[in-house]
């Protein structure tokens, strides 16, 4: 194509179809081979206005991802970020799987398992999986834990949208179970709260404290390549009685369960990834 904003759209949905392809063994969002579409240069409706400060999944009928131009302030050029289409093409995995539905504690766990499968989608990427296959290992940079750090305007605190491993900093969004929104704005705070999630995944990845000393769990760190498996078993899996591991009206107590569940599942109960998953939990204020 001549459109540049097609060409990376392109490139990087397609990263993230080979990421989602070799590493956790699915066929496109659907598990089942669907095409993948996208459309750029959309405009989105603000209810008083429009912007093209947006990108996102749209469900049925629509079944395609959406990247608008961005308004030169707080957005760039939505096409220019490959998390941006992974955490796009992410929300259509998990429409499939645990169809957490996006309100409340649920519409954040979605979020935040957007944030967390795009962030490992970029890192795999950017250490060298793609169409051939899987990297030797993935190795995360401070870029990883920085969400839409590429389509950022000048307008965003910290140069990203969301940052994984210290979300205050984007001066919105919450990182502690007890200071979680529970207003109506934000779809119940959909992407306010979803840092409290994303820190989890960031101690369980890297290990670490709570980046404001909100509690006193140090939790060890099983690398990003095990955090991702059990993230993502937790989101796609199903117990023996066929049963999703995760529920579509999950709260983060289930969530924190289920992601035990998942570690149980791939490495074991009571191994050092089921314990050290109840402990990122614990460092984020989710009890269990």
């Amino acid at each position: 194509a001549t459109d540049d904003a097609i060409n990376r759209i392109y490139d990087f949905v397609g990263a993230t179809y080979y990421y989602y392809k070799h590493y956790h063994g699915r066929d496109s969002y659907d598990g089942a081979g669907k095409p993948l579409i996208s459309t750029a240069h959309v405009s989105f409706s603000t209810g008083v206005s429009c912007t093209g400060a947006n990108a996102a999944w749209l469900n049925a009928p629509y079944l395609q991802m959406v990247y608008g131009d961005g308004d030169g302030t707080d957005l760039l050029d939505l096409s220019l970020g490959l998390d941006v289409s992974a955490h796009e093409l992410t929300h259509a995995v998990t429409s499939t799987a645990s169809a957490l539905v996006y309100r409340n504690e649920s519409g954040a766990l979605n979020e935040s398992m957007s944030d967390c499968l795009g962030s490992a989608a970029e890192a795999w990427a950017a250490s060298g999986g793609g169409a051939a296959g899987n990297p030797a290992s993935i190795t995360p940079t401070a870029e990883t834990w920085m969400i839409g750090e590429k389509v950022a305007g000048p307008g965003l605190p910290g140069g990203a949208l969301r940052f994984m491993n210290n979300p205050t900093v984007d001066t919105i969004s919450r990182d502690f179970y007890a200071d979680r929104y529970t207003g109506l704005s934000d779809n119940g705070g959909v992407h306010l709260n979803s840092g409290i999630p994303n820190l989890a995944f960031y101690l369980l990845s890297q290990g670490g404290t709570h980046p404001r000393g909100r509690s006193q769990t140090s939790v060890p760190g099983i690398g990003i390549e095990k955090a991702q498996q059990i993230f993502y078993l937790a989101n796609t899996g199903k117990n023996s009685a066929g049963v999703a591991l995760l529920p579509s009206s999950a709260t983060f107590q289930v969530a924190r369960f289920a992601t035990a569940q998942a570690a149980q599942n791939l490495y074991g109960r009571c191994s050092r990834e089921w314990q050290n998953v109840h402990m990122a939990w614990d460092a984020v204020g989710v009890t269990g």
